[in-house]
């Protein structure tokens, strides 16, 4: 059985770790997704506000949880400084966790009083808990990419998404409020942790660790707490800035309804792109002093990101309303509107954001910062209009406007990294774009029926039939997603 399925998965190093990455993160965002029906029934849009702020505050601290000296550590060839870095790493978040602890205790009732949500502050305490174990679980994962264990990797990957399903579901329906939400939020991130622990353990690299070793690391690789930590902080602030600004200046539950839409939004995304990315800045790490191969694997993986979201995204644009108020019920239809205008935007993010540790590869972490505080800047603004106005929807659209040219113009950036030319993609692009033309004829027939299950079922029909059509119509993608030799783009 083994043996069946090894010759089921594609074969080459890179193709094989993003078949095995990507099928676990497509059946554990599967199950957030199948879940999110019951949620939106046991939980209301103000609950999901309340866990909208608790996330929006956690994850600028898990950025910052280890200084962004994890990234280091799938690049140096000696194993005994990759090992040492880890350690700093894990370090540095205990530390910050019993920081964030402080800043709770002391700052709790001012925090909620500036969100305008007086039911935030009793929950404030899972904040530090939740910091520990995903800015272990960060670290730990990219010492796991280093060894190439992706199937171990995989793994905590379903892990996750089990325990924080079941304690949302289950304690959604004790009717505890939004307890439920970030109870569950909190088990989902720290799990797994313990598992790479027990890899980076047995893999003896634990006697390589030295003080002396571990400030030396801190020291040779501060170039990421002096650049990358302020360019991946402004990244996540500009991320989760509607989450931090919308229960201010509007309500809770705007911020409940944006968080669903975004989440269901970024969800095709993470199926692939994150174990893309991950992986890919892997076998990019180790193709930087060999420019011609990184070129070519940069261009295909850009290709195949806008094969496998494009369909996706087309369809939520034309069909997002409908499908939110069946799928998720009628109080979340706003939802769904939110989702349509996002979609575009969210396209370009999903293809840029696997391709950003170009940048690290070819050491040009300085261009992350300048172009990230613009992106915050311009995201600030576009809700702040929207407030000035007093209309969420322009602000919406606005974010997504100004979100949809930033992403465009990081992937030429990225891109550049590895020596790759924007002209490159242009015939490519065109020719998903036309392949996709007959699925979008066939969704806005189906609108036209004003039935949602008839839009649901068009909509999962015209994803598949773009997915067959790209890979009849586009052989070149046959090679990157199923890990053949191939010919140049």
């Amino acid at each position: 059985m083994r043996n069946q399925l090894k010759g089921i998965l594609p074969r080459g190093q890179f193709t094989r770790g993003v078949a095995v990455l990507a099928g676990s993160t497509v059946l554990a965002q599967g199950l957030i997704l199948l879940a999110s029906p019951l949620l939106t029934r046991f939980y209301t849009p103000a609950e999901f506000g309340i866990f909208a702020i608790y996330v929006a505050i956690l994850l600028p601290l898990v950025t910052m949880a280890s200084w962004r000296y994890e990234l280091a550590i799938p690049l140096p060839e000696d194993e005994d400084i990759a090992a040492n870095l880890l350690v700093v790493s894990l370090v540095l978040v205990v530390g910050m966790s019993l920081l964030s602890a402080v800043g709770v205790w002391m700052l709790g009732e001012q925090i909620a009083r500036w969100f305008n949500a007086a039911t935030l502050k009793p929950y404030l305490w899972l904040v530090p808990a939740g910091l520990l174990g995903a800015g272990a679980y960060q670290a730990l994962s990219y010492w796991a990419v280093r060894k190439k264990e992706f199937g171990p990797l995989a793994r905590t990957k379903l892990t996750q998404s089990l325990g924080q399903v079941l304690p949302q579901i289950g304690l959604g329906l004790l009717k505890l409020g939004p307890l439920g939400l970030l109870v569950g939020d909190t088990i989902g991130r720290a799990l797994g942790g313990g598992f790479l622990a027990i890899l980076f353990w047995r893999d003896g690299a634990r006697g390589a660790i030295r003080l002396r070793s571990m400030f030396d690391c801190l020291r040779n690789y501060s170039v990421y707490p002096k650049i990358m930590l302020w360019a991946s902080l402004l990244n996540i602030v500009a991320l989760q800035s509607p989450f931090l600004l919308l229960p201010r200046y509007f309500d809770v539950a705007v911020a409940g309804l944006y968080l669903l839409a975004y989440r269901v939004m970024v969800l095709p995304a993470s199926l692939f792109g994150s174990a893309v990315g991950q992986v890919f800045f892997g076998r990019a790490a180790e193709d930087r002093r060999n420019p011609e191969r990184l070129r070519l694997i940069s261009v295909r993986v850009a290709i195949a990101l806008f094969a496998i979201n494009l369909p996706i995204y087309i369809g939520v644009t034309l069909a997002g309303k409908d499908v939110f108020s069946l799928v998720f019920g009628e109080q979340w239809s706003l939802a769904g509107t939110f989702a349509q205008v996002l979609a575009p935007m969210t396209l370009m993010w999903s293809v840029a954001s696997p391709l950003s540790g170009l940048l690290i590869v070819a050491n040009r972490e300085l261009e992350s910062f300048g172009f990230t505080a613009l992106e915050l800047a311009v995201r600030v603004s576009a809700i702040l209009i929207g407030v000035y106005l007093n209309s969420i929807m322009v602000a919406v659209i606005l974010i997504s406007l100004s979100g949809f040219i930033l992403s465009l113009a990081a992937i030429v950036r990225f891109l550049r990294a590895a020596n790759v030319s924007a002209k490159e993609l242009i015939m490519p692009v065109t020719r998903l774009i036309l392949i996709n033309l007959p699925s979008v004829l066939i969704l806005v027939l189906a609108l036209q029926a004003e039935k949602p299950w008839v839009t649901l079922i068009a909509l999962m029909g015209t994803v598949l039939l773009s997915y067959t059509a790209t890979l009849k119509y586009f052989p070149e993608l046959r090679f990157t997603l199923l890990g053949r030799d191939s010919k140049p783009w």
